[in-house]
């Protein structure tokens, strides 16, 4: 199978205490499982304060059923003291979140390094 029929693709790496979660592909209903699966998992191993950051500057696709997720787990984040960052930088993520509105309320950044400096 290549990668091109891996609708969703996830990576997870630790660093400083914290977990990032690199996605690529597609989140729509057939994959959103999967992403909230991963991002439960890097929430467990994640030592609060450090965050989660999840990266999706590889999606290709990004429906409304991942910015449900995404508000899910930031409000769980935010009860674990762990902060949820997004990083996305290309309209496919960011189109949504703005005609969502949602765009305002995620810890959004536009590059892994911002998101890893930023104060906790």
């Amino acid at each position: 199978m290549s990668r091109a029929d891996v609708p969703l693709q996830l990576r997870r790496e630790r660093r400083r205490g914290g977990v990032v979660l690199h996605a690529s592909g597609d989140v729509d209903l057939a994959t959103v499982t999967l992403l909230a699966e991963n991002l439960t998992a890097a929430e467990t191993v994640a030592k609060p304060p450090a965050p989660v950051i999840l990266v999706l500057s590889e999606i290709t696709f990004f429906g409304v059923v991942g910015l449900s997720a995404l508000v899910e787990h930031t409000q769980r984040c935010a009860r674990q003291h762990t902060p949820l960052r997004v990083v996305a930088d290309q309209y496919a993520v960011l189109r949504p979140m703005q005609l969502t509105g949602l765009r305002d309320t995620l810890n959004l950044h536009h590059t892994l390094a911002h998101a890893m400096h930023t104060p906790v």
